[in-house]
Order: C-alpha cells, then structure tokens, then sequence
C-alpha cells in the first residue's frame, strides 16, 4: 500500500507517516472537493461515520485526496475534517486520481493491503447502512 499512496499525509495539525496508516484495520481514499455540491452534503454524514467507527478504539483511517482548485480552498474545507490528506499540489493526487480511473466525486474506496482497490462502493455502505457496514469492508480487506 505504501508504494501506492506514500510516506506522508497531513492531519489538521501535523504530518502523520505511513506507519501511523497501516495500523489500522481499514484504510480509505475519499475523493472530493470543497467545490462539489454532493460532496459538501456527503462529508458530513462520512464524518459521524468515521468517528461513530472509530469509537472507542480507532480502527478506520480516510485519506482525502482533493479537487480543490486552490490551496485555500483545501484548507477550508480540510480545516473541519478528522482524517487524513495528501497535502494540495502533491503529484500523488493526479497519479491516485489515474491510477483509480477517478471519474467523478465524491468517491470512497477502500484499498486492499497491496494498495489495490478493494471496494468502490463505499459511498453507497456509509449513506444507506452506517456503521454496520464496516465489518463486510474489514472482512473485504482481510
């Protein structure tokens, strides 16, 4: 997985390494943007779901990848997140965006340990099931 999507991402505060990623038992890139309006209205439901999941123990990590056009736009909407994000501007985002054939957003994938894609159809899980859905996503995974 690490060849895939890096060494490095950034958290509201910091850098957070790899390491830190692969500890947990599901790992998600989630493709949006700021500008997008249906990604405006899912963001806040994935954001109950990573943090109901994640309660008490921390089990499911989300790398955003943006399609922000400016870096202020990125921070903005970065700013009220709890996951992770390749910082805006890096060339992992065109290549992630190439390599998933990304084709619209907002899009939820859960990768596979090698760093393939293991589900697409996380979006769909986290608006129509909620929490529950995340032992069929560990049992994809593992």
């Amino acid at each position: 997985m690490q060849s895939v999507i890096g060494d490095f991402f950034i958290n509201r505060e910091s850098e957070v390494s790899f390491a830190e990623v692969e500890r947990n038992q599901v790992v998600c890139l989630f493709f949006t943007a700021n500008w997008c309006p249906p990604c405006r209205t899912f963001t806040p439901i994935l954001v109950e779901f990573y943090n109901d999941v994640n309660y008490p123990d921390k089990r499911l990590e989300i790398i955003q990848i943006s399609s922000d056009k400016d870096e202020q736009s990125f921070s903005e909407y970065f700013s009220r997140l709890p996951w992770l994000a390749i910082p805006f501007g890096d060339s992992r985002i065109k290549s992630l965006k190439m390599k998933f054939k990304v084709q619209g957003i907002p899009l939820l994938m859960l990768l596979n340990k090698d760093g393939t894609m293991a589900y697409g159809l996380g979006r769909a899980d986290v608006q129509t099931e909620g929490p529950a859905c995340f032992d069929k996503w560990y049992n994809l995974v593992n």
